[in-house]
């Protein structure tokens, strides 16, 4: 059974991952807590930059499986979804991440290039 989560806001991405809630635009937070072994499915409605400091879980990203490793960086956009699977007898994932609210971008220079940055699109085709 997967368990879908919609991380459409920073206060309910705060809400989530327990993390204080101090500006409704943006959110710096750090995971090392006990994760059970299931797969959850996110979709987005805020930017997401993840820096995972262990394998700890794998990514269905788009259509395609991603074998992140430790110490990688994963970038995700509004409306984008990502599965998440950690399996039974995995590394704890351990990660810090910086989120950030569209509007927080509105009616600036940065905001209206955010679909030129590639890190922040995935394949949705099969390969």
């Amino acid at each position: 059974m997967t368990n879908e989560v919609n991380l459409d806001t920073i206060g309910r991405l705060n809400e989530y991952y327990g993390f204080e809630h101090l500006n409704p635009m943006i959110a710096v937070g750090h995971c090392n807590d006990e994760v059970k072994p299931g797969t959850t499915t996110y979709e987005f409605g805020v930017y997401a930059i993840y820096i995972k400091e262990t394998k700890g879980c794998d990514l269905n990203y788009g259509l395609t499986k991603y074998d992140f490793d430790e110490m990688s960086v994963t970038a995700f956009a509004p409306g984008q979804k990502v599965t998440v699977v950690v399996d039974e007898g995995m590394a704890q994932p351990r990660w810090t991440l910086l989120a950030f609210h569209p509007d927080f971008l509105a009616r600036t220079a940065l905001g209206s290039k955010m679909s030129s940055y590639s890190y922040f699109s995935y394949n949705s085709n099969e390969a």
